[in-house]
């Protein structure tokens, strides 16, 4: 894993920190066109989180060592199967209600029957 040694702007400490523990924000509107985006990172002197700006090959070789990419995207996570959408936590009722469901012998036609898939909708 690579580290990076940076200083702090504000306590002049020397924070060596794993490359992924670094925020990368290259959004950031400056009037100055050498200036790439800004690094965020927790301070290990004064314990705040700092932001200062960097060039723009600082900034690449960042970004290529692994730094964490800051994205103010709004949009919606995509649809995946690791990405469930969000719903109701299972209850203890709802794990004794799959036990019972998984020991009757046509649990799994019962299963497709129940779920309309025009809709999208899951069983309740």
């Amino acid at each position: 894993m690579d580290h990076i040694e940076i200083e702090c702007a504000q306590c002049s400490a020397t924070t060596h920190a794993p490359v992924v523990a670094v925020l990368v924000d290259v959004g950031v509107s400056v009037s100055d066109e050498a200036i790439g985006g800004t690094v965020s990172w927790i301070c290990s002197g004064c314990t705040d989180l700092v932001s200062q700006p960097v060039k723009w090959p600082q900034l690449l070789l960042l970004v290529t060592a692994g730094a964490q990419l800051y994205d103010e995207d709004d949009d919606p996570r995509p649809e995946h199967p690791e990405l469930p959408p969000l719903g109701p936590p299972f209850t203890q009722d709802d794990v004794l209600d799959l036990h019972a469901l998984l020991q009757r012998t046509g649990w799994f036609a019962e299963l497709v029957a129940s779920t309309d898939v025009s809709s999208g909708k899951r069983p309740r």
